[in-house]
């Protein structure tokens, strides 16, 4: 037991975790001190039990893949992931649940220790790229120890990754292999690093596998005659898995001893041609002959178990300015070799040139990359910020202001501001607003072209700055001048047409607007006019039969008139 206790108070002082759990300041560390001390789980538990429990507690049922959530971050995503935008700058976020290795760590600092000085969740997992960048970052965001827990890890390339393209191949035979391989050295525990090699089933799925094939077959021979030169293919580590999709598995090749037809036939229900065979037995006898010669020097048994190491290998190992080399070239700001609580002072991928420079500079925790607080100002006054132009106007002082929004670098305020134009005319802002049809999201066409009138012309800009050489100022080249003085003469010479075309659409408008309400009004009166002289007309009659009847009855005699005059009482 106090040889147990010992163990872990030794733990406490080795120089190799992220945070410093001896640290006598923070205010958990009393807690973590009586934990290693009283809890059973270090007082009872020996720590080979320990470590079988942790190994079976992060162990993910399928695969790990691993996606860097931004550029110069040694963060990394899981599984599937969403992109978000934090303090104004792109990053990744995982939409699946969290790990177990990530809530286990929270749960205390001693158990955090433990899992960084002995990371099983490294150990017992297989890690898949989609290609090697991803891999080479990760390498190198990892801590030494973490790298050198490494056992299995899996490139699953996708149908174009193998193209004969110089984009493509230079991920393989260029820069990014050699700075894998010398990050690769590095994983003392390695024992598989997979090439998959996918295949789909469709109409053209032959056509595509033998186009696959024909890569890995030049992959295996073209610049490796020598299997002792350093390459992925030469590890003895490495193989190619040849997976159907849909069925979750394949030949491997350099492992397949009778014919590819089989698969073939289990995967595609049909026999494969002449030429994909014979691309199949020619790549795997490339691997069969790599394997022999890995066997034959001992580097694995005949189970293709890893012995001993190439010597090319170690001298890889050993070499730290190769090493050095492959990690700043990654460009992380914290690479796993300095990962001290994210320590500023350890940041190192470039060299200050002044004190005046390193206070101007933060680390952004959520992405675990340096930010550096740009001045808003540049030495001729211009903006350094990035922004957006949204309004031009006249001061009462008889000055121009610009109205902006800035959009990096982080840290920037939220909201509109106005600047003095002198700040802004030397960017392209103020030529796309020009250019763009302003207030266009305005649908009414009078109130825009009011508000366009009380803007400053691009005349007016032009007379106010003295003349183009703020607006063509900060352009590198010959080319870029001519075109930004050929921008500013167009806009100049198509602004009041613009104004002109608006206005005569509106003045059309209310002319066809007036026609309607002249000739609306004209069916009104006419209307009026007929119901008028109808009503006359009703009256005139009336008043005539009466005057007839009058005539009637005093022809008719008394008995006629009471009977008239009886029929009108009863109606």
């Amino acid at each position: 037991m106090a040889s147990e206790q010992e163990e872990n108070a030794n733990m406490a002082l080795r120089p190799h975790s992220i945070i410093n759990v001896e640290d006598p300041s923070h205010p958990m560390a009393r807690v973590t001190e009586q934990n290693w001390v009283s809890s059973p789980l270090w007082s009872k538990i020996p720590i080979e039990i320990r470590l079988k429990i942790y190994g079976f507690a992060v162990c993910v049922d399928t695969s790990v893949r691993p996606k860097q959530i931004g550029f110069r971050s040694n963060k990394f995503v899981w599984g599937k992931s969403e992109s978000v935008k934090s303090d104004n700058r792109a990053m990744l976020r995982n939409r699946d649940q969290p790990l177990t290795i990530s809530n286990l760590a929270r749960v205390c600092r001693a158990i955090y220790y433990e899992l960084d000085a002995h990371p099983v969740f490294y150990q017992v997992n297989i890690f898949v790229f989609a290609d090697l960048e991803d891999l080479y970052h990760f390498l190198v965001a990892l801590t030494p120890r973490r790298l050198s827990m490494i056992r299995y890890i899996s490139i699953s390339i996708s149908a174009n990754f193998l193209y004969e393209d110089g984009v493509q191949q230079s991920n393989w035979k260029g820069h990014q292999e050699s700075r894998c391989l010398e990050l690769l050295s590095q994983c003392h525990n390695i024992k598989e690093l997979t090439l998959e090699v996918h295949i789909s089933p469709g109409p053209f799925t032959e056509y595509w596998a033998r186009n696959r094939l024909a890569m890995i077959q030049k992959y295996l021979d073209i610049s490796y005659t020598d299997l002792g030169v350093p390459s992925l293919v030469n590890l003895p580590f490495f193989r190619i898995l040849v997976p159907f999709d849909h069925l979750g598995y394949g030949p491997i090749l350099g492992r397949l001893h009778h014919t590819p037809g089989n698969y073939w036939h289990v995967a595609f229900r049909r026999e494969p041609g002449w030429m994909t065979i014979k691309l199949v037995e020619s790549a795997n006898l490339a691997m069969r002959r790599r394997d022999a010669f890995n066997i034959h020097h001992g580097y694995v048994d005949t189970m293709r178990r890893m012995k001993k190491r190439p010597q090319w290998l170690i001298d890889l190992a050993n070499n730290k300015d190769a090493l050095d080399q492959a990690r700043a070239d990654a460009r992380i700001d914290f690479p796993g070799h300095n990962r001290v609580a994210q320590d500023f002072r350890l940041y190192d991928r470039d060299v200050v040139s002044s004190n005046t420079r390193k206070e101007f500079r933060f680390v952004n925790q959520e992405l675990a990359i340096v930010e550096r607080l740009r001045a808003k100002y540049g030495a001729d006054g211009e903006l350094n910020w990035g922004y957006e132009l949204h309004d031009v106007r006249w001061t009462d002082e008889e000055k121009i202001e610009c109205q902006v929004s800035f959009r990096y670098p982080p840290g920037v305020p939220d909201g509109l501001f106005w600047e003095p134009i002198e700040r802004v005319a030397t960017g392209n802002g103020l030529v796309w607003f020009y250019e763009t049809s302003p207030f266009k999201n305005i649908e009414d066409d009078k109130e825009r072209v009011r508000l366009i009138r009380a803007l400053p012309s691009p005349n007016d800009v032009i007379r106010y700055l003295d003349g183009m050489e703020m607006l063509i100022n900060h352009t590198r080249t010959k080319k870029q001048t001519t075109l930004r003085l050929a921008r500013w003469k167009k806009i100049t010479k198509d602004w009041d047409k613009r104004i002109t075309s608006l206005q005569y659409l509106i003045d059309k408008r209310d002319e066809k607007q007036a026609a309607r309400e002249a000739k609306a009004a004209q069916r009104l009166a006419a209307r009026e006019e007929k119901k008028k002289n109808k009503g006359k007309k009703g009256r005139g009659k009336r008043k005539a039969n009466e005057d007839d009847d009058e005539e009637d009855e005093e022809d008719a005699g008394p008995i006629a008139k009471r009977l008239r005059s009886s029929r009108k009482s009863t109606e």
